[in-house]
Order: C-alpha cells, then structure tokens, then sequence
C-alpha cells in the first residue's frame, strides 16, 4: 500500500479555480499504536481504506472505518485511536494553501472548518491509482498522480459545496425541497419505503421526519405511505390490463384479501368494480 515515492520530494502544485495547494508529504500507514494529543502547521486529508478506530479533536470525537474522509485544519488538536482487534488503515496528504480568492465561499468554509464525512469510498480509487503509478513508474507517472490527487481534492470540494449548501438553504426553501423528495419517493418507492430510510434520505431523524409530513401533509407517515400505495393500484387498474395480484405484489402487499379490504375502505369499492367503473378497456 505505501507509495513508490516521497510526495514532498515533487513540486505537486494542484490548482483548482481560486485555489493554489501544495503537496509537501502523503503516503500510507497502519496505526498499530496511538497517536496521541497533537497538531500540525499545515493540513492533513486522511481517508481511511481499512481498519477501525476513533477520531478525537477539541471539537468532535468521531468513528473511523473503511470509507470515512477527514480534513484536519492547522494547529487543530487531534488523537487517533486504533482498534487494536482491527487496525486503523489510512492513506493521508499533507499539503499547505499557497493562494485562495477571499471571495470563494466554500473553500474558505472547508478550510476554516475542516471536514468529516464516513461515506466517500470512492476517494479510495484515486489512493489507489496514485499508489499504482508510484510504484510501477511508467511513462507519464507524475501526471497521472497530480491528475488522481487533483480529483480527491474536486470530489472533496464538491462533497462541502453540497454540505454547505444544505447548511445555509434558507428553512422555506428547504421544506420546499424536502416536500419534493417526498412527494417523489412515495410516487417510486411507496412500495419499499420506510419512515428510518426516509429519514436518513432527508438527514432528519425519524421524529423530526414524523413532524415534518405530519405539517406539510396533514397525515401521518404510514397514512401517507397508504394513500400513495392505494393511488398508484388505482392506477394501475385504470389504465392497464394487468391481473389484480400482479396489482397487489406491485405495491407491496403479499395478501390480496387484505390488500382488497384497505382498497375498498379508501375507495367505497372492490378493485374489480373499481377497474370496471374506470377502465375502458372493462367497459
């Protein structure tokens, strides 16, 4: 895993729009034992490919496992503890900011703030690549490594562009757009749904979420949830020939008889009389 050459021996400079970043070091390393209390004069990006451990700073204590990124800003002050059982695996870059325009918003965020996300394995294909290339050397190995370090730094900026975007979202526009990934996820996925995985979608918890549908819609997840699986046998059974059990398992419901009595308590009829009443291809 550890990389053919010494970062801090290349003059890695990686420019993106308004910003100028200096790679002065980056490899990969195993925490077999911890690394206590302590802090840098420039930045660390780790992202860790393996193992499990606990990030620990004046600010946050924090899980670590395959799949999580951190930015750590100057001067922060940070542990990170290894799961003795499963070894903390990390690849790292240490880089400093040569220039930055004032006005970019969300570098500055990034930069000020530092960042923490456990779901960004795909930064994992660019360590990779950079290994690869350090070690097999081949014709053009330097530009395929500034291009791979390059891209960690675009999915990381965009990554807090998203973040800070959702931060600062005035609450109107916000409930607006929470409102439409409802609507759309009981339109395709009414059959699947559940109020924990809706809830992680829209970074609410489950309560807040119950809240939310509960001012905006009037009902109740789970009546909402029935009223969208219902309307869309509804229109199945309007508009196409397909069998009522076909209907049934389409909108998640494995017992028809059961399925037949809620339809019939929400539409005052049997889905056999409905289809007839409403299709004209039963008429």
């Amino acid at each position: 895993m550890n990389f053919g050459i010494e970062l801090e021996d290349y003059n890695f400079v990686i420019k993106l729009e308004n910003c100028r970043l200096r790679i002065i070091g980056g490899n990969w390393g195993e925490f077999k034992v911890p690394f206590t209390n302590h802090m840098h004069s420039y930045y660390e990006l780790h992202y860790v490919c393996g193992g499990q451990g606990t990030l620990i700073t004046d600010a946050l204590k924090m899980p670590l496992y395959k799949g999580c990124l951190y930015l750590l800003p100057p001067r922060t002050n940070h542990e990170q503890w290894s799961n003795h059982s499963d070894y903390l695996q990390e690849y790292y870059l240490a880089f400093e900011v040569t220039s930055m325009a004032e006005k970019d918003i969300i570098w500055s965020y990034l930069l000020s703030k530092g960042y923490y996300n456990d779901n960004q394995k795909v930064i994992e294909y660019f360590f990779d690549n950079i290994t690869k290339e350090s070690l097999g050397k081949q014709y053009g190995y330097l530009n395929m490594i500034y291009q791979n370090i390059q891209a960690i730094f675009i999915t990381l900026i965009r990554s807090t562009a998203k973040l800070y975007n959702e931060l600062s979202t005035p609450p109107g526009n916000m409930d607006d757009k929470r409102s439409m990934f409802i609507d759309l996820a009981l339109i395709y996925e009414s059959s699947t749904l559940t109020l924990s995985t809706l809830s992680n979608q829209l970074n609410l918890s489950t309560r807040q979420t119950q809240r939310f549908i509960q001012d905006k819609y009037g009902f109740s997840f789970s009546t909402l949830k029935l009223q969208s699986r219902l309307n869309h046998a509804a229109m199945l059974l309007s508009t196409t020939k397909q069998p009522l059990d076909e209907i049934c398992a389409q909108i998640g419901y494995k017992n028809y008889s059961f399925f037949s009595r809620l339809f019939k308590q929400y539409y005052h009829m049997t889905p056999t009389n409905y289809r007839k009443s409403h299709n004209q291809q039963f008429i």
